[in-house]
């Protein structure tokens, strides 16, 4: 799951590696010639663009535009104002209250600036070292998180299967390498915190503090680079530092040091009982696109509203609106963006008002969601817990070649977990690009949690001789 971080005025973004022998044209539709029109003026953004060929973060780096939306935003308050005053009169006593509440908004966001220690970094959509990846993760090693140490994943592969008995770490699994493809990204941490909380929103700073793992230790390899081993290290301090502003509603500080090949980043998060967390960091890349996806926590809607806007620009949604219909409901005709509320409603032969998708069921839904989710990590990973959840065992064999296909097309390399052997067998033998796949057996021992690997072909052979069942490897 996609969200904005922070910058760093120490970043080298010169040495990000530009795989490419030959440049591609950055301007190249007339959405881009708009975008080139808004940051033109602006010398940084120019300089930016020259230097990374990449139109997006161009813009991004944009302080122009930054202050432009400013701006706007306070010309837009203005407005509403005057328009409020000249009614003033006619204000019901519930209106009243919404502009008390609007007035404890704005207090609120002065107090939490002048708060906010100089240094501590601007927010900006964070970018991968590397735009274009020629391929994926060929190693990984989760050395510690949560109950598993020192574990292993030798080659993987395109589509990973992760199985194992309950409580054997295949979600935490998962969530080490989420953790790792987002480096010195603290959010990334606190979003797996909530998954397993089934928290929705920013919780209390008491509880979040009470569930951050004491250390984390993670590495691997990524890319066909000479140098492309990469890490991260999570450490947790219950006692405050001499530069803490404020030691009497301390809570917890997290370091965060992540690396790939010579780019060491960092970040120090300091948690408060009555205040916002601290947040100070010195990077702001990713290693790559990452999404984690699960049947108990909901993608959130500003997700799924860009990554439809993704698979549109890259061409997947019409073929998962295509396989939805042929596949599972004929009647079925798109899946569409509604309104403001990013609320996704069908166009359907049987119904003259689009209804909610919400209302065709949790398999549809899922089916949806996880095609949806690989035009958002074009280039990176694709993370997903409990894949044959909600979806009907005939349906299987057919929605797993097309997640090859997505995974093949948006290079996106694809880790998921399940109970099924319905589901592994339907990877084996749908005769479709059985080299992209490799099984994991989790097996929790008296020294940790290790993993047997299979790749497809073995798994191929071992379930036409002896109708092998990966799930029962010890």
């Amino acid at each position: 799951m996609s969200r904005e971080a922070g910058s760093d005025e120490g970043e080298e973004d010169g040495q990000d590696v530009d795989v490419r022998s030959t440049p591609d044209p950055v301007v190249t539709t007339g959405g881009h010639v708009r975008e080139l029109a808004k940051i033109i003026a602006d010398p940084d953004a120019v300089k930016s663009l020259d230097e990374t060929r990449s139109l997006q973060e161009a813009t991004l780096s944009s302080n122009l535009l930054v202050r432009s939306e400013i701006d706007g935003a306070f010309k837009s308050c203005d407005s509403g104002i005057q328009k409020l005053d000249r009614r003033i009169g006619e204000l019901e006593s519930r209106e009243l209250d919404r502009v008390e509440q609007l007035i404890g908004r704005l207090q609120g966001m002065v107090l939490a600036r002048k708060r906010q220690p100089p240094g501590a970094g601007f927010r900006l959509p964070r970018q991968p070292f590397n735009e274009i990846t020629q391929s994926r993760f060929s190693c990984l090693r989760i050395e510690s998180y949560r109950s598993i140490d020192g574990l292993t994943l030798e080659a993987p592969g395109r589509i990973n299967l992760i199985v194992g008995v309950n409580n054997a770490g295949k979600t935490s699994l998962l969530e080490a390498i989420y953790l790792l493809a987002h480096q010195n990204d603290e959010r990334a941490l606190l979003d797996a915190i909530r998954w397993r909380g089934r928290v929705e929103g920013d919780p209390p700073a008491l509880w979040l503090v009470e569930q951050l793992p004491r250390t984390i230790r993670i590495s691997g390899c990524f890319d066909r680079l000479p140098d492309n081993t990469t890490s991260v290290e999570f450490e947790v301090a219950t006692e405050p530092e001499p530069d803490v502003e404020d030691q009497t509603s301390f809570l917890s500080k997290l370091a965060i040091e992540s690396s790939y090949g010579a780019r060491v980043q960092n970040t120090d998060v300091v948690f408060f009982g009555d205040r916002p967390r601290r947040t100070r960091f010195e990077g702001q890349h990713w290693l790559c696109r990452s999404a984690f996806t699960s049947p108990f926590s909901a993608n959130r809607p500003e997700t799924l509203a860009r990554c439809n806007k993704e698979s549109l620009e890259a061409g997947t949604k019409r073929q998962l609106i295509d396989f939805i219909r042929e596949r599972v409901d004929p009647g079925l005709r798109n899946i569409e963006l509604a309104d403001r509320f990013n609320r996704f409603l069908v166009s359907h032969d049987d119904f003259e008002k689009a209804p909610d998708l919400a209302t065709f069921g949790e398999g549809v839904r899922r089916v949806f969601e996880i095609g949806l989710l690989f035009a958002d990590v074009r280039g990176g990973v694709l993370l997903v817990d409990e894949f044959e959840n909600a979806i009907h065992t005939e349906l299987l064999v057919e929605f797993t070649r097309l997640v090859q296909d997505l995974a093949v097309k948006l290079n996106v390399q694809v880790f998921l977990s399940t109970h099924s052997k319905e589901a592994i067998d339907a990877f084996v033998l749908n005769e479709h690009r059985p080299d992209d796949v490799v099984g994991y057996a989790l097996n929790r021992t008296d020294g940790g949690v290790r993993a047997k690997r299979y790749d497809g072909n073995k798994l191929r052979k071992l379930h036409d001789a002896v109708d092998f069942d990966l799930r029962g490897v010890r």
